[in-house]
């Protein structure tokens, strides 16, 4: 995936009409003569051209029935407060407040807001007013950054804060818009949620759409076609094996009955742990646990994944675990319902031949944000009989499965830019470089002066000892001359000259 790819996702979803005409408008407003369009899509469009004009021009164009679509940035979006981004060049000009009444200014009385995350540049998933996100759909929320981003908070962070707060601010600060609106009655298509899998590898990536009382996943690509294929295969394994699914196969969709306003297991389990239930929840998630070893234990294998994947592993710390040749390893609290005293499972996409039955449970529980905060957590772990060595195992080939569907590409980019702590930490480093080379100075310039504070306090005893050695040879030349001209020097002078001379034939 690319980020040309990443644009389309805002307008791949929407249930366009068959056979409709459609006009889309980016930057400058075009010149299409007085034709007319069942939908005229406004991407960016108000944010770099007068909007009065903009809206004037839509509605020129657009049949007595037809709709405009919307995709405009919020100028109170949360990305404003969470980082400074580095290739940001034009600020948006409408609040959510603003886009209404703009709207209305120009007889647009009919419209729906959907809220694009990370934003409609580069979406992931969409909410709507029928369904705002919670702690566990708002982690799909995947922004993506530039290395020279400053990142000063999470954005999911953030909206948790707001979520603890009141739900619906997440549609006042929501980062983009997109809106259906029209001069007539727009009929409810009944779109709640849109998800794309952005994060993952082109050949696992899938689109997810509820729709009423239903959940349609679609391949996004011809590679991912295999993806739903094997998400078939699972099905007819979950009914094979006794374990109940809400999940269906029709035309190369999976389609999942929704329910609503029914609270999964997780949820289930997490209220009752908030109410101090915690032996109640204990004993559900025993229960879990019990009915899916049963089930997958029919297909037992020889296949072991830790020797498959080259996990390194002692014999002895594997040898209680169960290898089930259906590895269903997303059978987690977050996908089950539990209903009239019965588990259904759905949304079951992946499967490894040779993992442990028990590595299922780990992912279960690890996954279940309330358990971490809990001592009990220990204790459910020594009841299933998983010991810290195999602990250690599970994390290792949770990250290989992760590393196999992860999109590295995508990960990169939403692990980029730099936050407050890189930012401390590079001022840090970069002090103690400083304070490093400020000692070297110091430390030279206290050598030079050192050598200077030598030469001083010696220079004087140099002097004494140069005029000395003056003195002495002074003395010995004034003793030569003395000598040569005392009268025994002079008396002996001939002499000399004969010994000289005898020296001189000798030779």
């Amino acid at each position: 995936m690319n980020e040309i790819e990443l644009k389309r996702n805002i307008m791949d979803w929407y249930p366009f009409a068959p056979d409709s005409t459609i006009l889309t408008i980016e930057d400058t407003l075009e010149d299409v003569g007085e034709q007319q369009y069942d939908y005229v899509v406004l991407i960016g469009t108000i944010d770099k051209n007068p909007e009065d004009q903009v809206m004037e021009y839509a509605k020129k164009h657009l049949k007595q029935a037809g709709k405009i679509l919307m995709v405009i940035h919020n100028k109170i979006g949360i990305k404003n407060y969470c980082e400074k981004r580095a290739n940001q060049t034009q600020q948006p000009k409408f609040n959510r407040k603003q886009i209404e009444t703009l709207l209305k200014k120009h007889d647009v009385n009919y419209y729906k807001f959907y809220y694009p995350l990370p934003d409609y540049e580069t979406t992931n998933v969409i909410f709507t007013d029928s369904f705002l996100p919670n702690p566990e759909t708002l982690a799909r929320n995947i922004s993506l950054h530039e290395n020279e981003d400053i990142v000063f908070q999470s954005e999911n962070k953030l909206f948790l804060d707001l979520w603890e707060q009141d739900a619906s601010l997440f549609t006042l600060f929501v980062n983009s818009y997109f809106i259906e609106c029209s001069t007539t009655d727009i009929p409810d298509n009944q779109i709640k949620f849109v998800s794309f899998s952005n994060m993952r590898k082109p050949e696992y990536r899938i689109k997810t759409i509820i729709q009423g009382d239903k959940v349609y996943k679609t391949a996004r690509n011809e590679q991912a076609r295999k993806h739903i294929e094997d998400l078939k295969k699972n099905i007819e394994i979950l009914n094979e094996l006794g374990l109940q699914t809400l999940d269906t196969f029709e035309d190369e969709v999976i389609i999942s009955q929704y329910q609503n306003d029914i609270p999964n297991l997780e949820d289930k389990i997490s209220s009752q742990i908030k109410k101090g239930q915690k032996e109640e929840a204990i004993q559900l998630m025993l229960r879990f646990f019990q009915e899916i070893k049963e089930k997958l234990t029919i297909a037992k294998t020889q296949k072991n994944i830790f020797k498959e994947w080259d996990i390194p592993y002692q014999s002895k710390h594997i040898e209680t675990l169960t290898f089930v040749r259906y590895g269903l390893w997303d059978l987690i609290f977050q996908n089950a319902f539990y209903l009239n005293g019965q588990f259904f499972f759905y949304d079951q996409e992946w499967r490894e031949e040779g993992i442990p039955v028990e590595y299922i449970f780990y992912r279960a529980i690890y996954y279940t944000k309330i358990l971490r905060g809990i001592p009990e957590r220990e204790e459910i772990w020594k009841q299933l009989g998983i010991t810290n060595e195999q602990l250690t195992l599970f994390m290792a080939l949770d990250d290989k499965l992760q590393e196999k569907i992860r999109s590295e590409w995508i990960w990169i980019k939403h692990r980029q830019g730099k936050n407050i702590e890189s930012m401390e930490a590079e001022i840090e480093q970069s002090q103690q470089e400083k304070e490093k080379i400020l000692d070297d100075c110091k430390k030279l310039l206290n050598e030079k002066d050192a050598r200077i504070k030598f030469l001083e306090d010696n220079m004087d005893t140099t002097v004494k000892l140069l005029q000395q050695k003056e003195s002495e040879v002074l003395q010995k030349e004034n003793k030569i001359l003395e000598m040569e001209n005392s009268m025994s020097w002079k008396v002996t002078k001939p002499l000399r000259k004969l010994r000289e001379k005898g020296e001189s034939d000798e030779n």
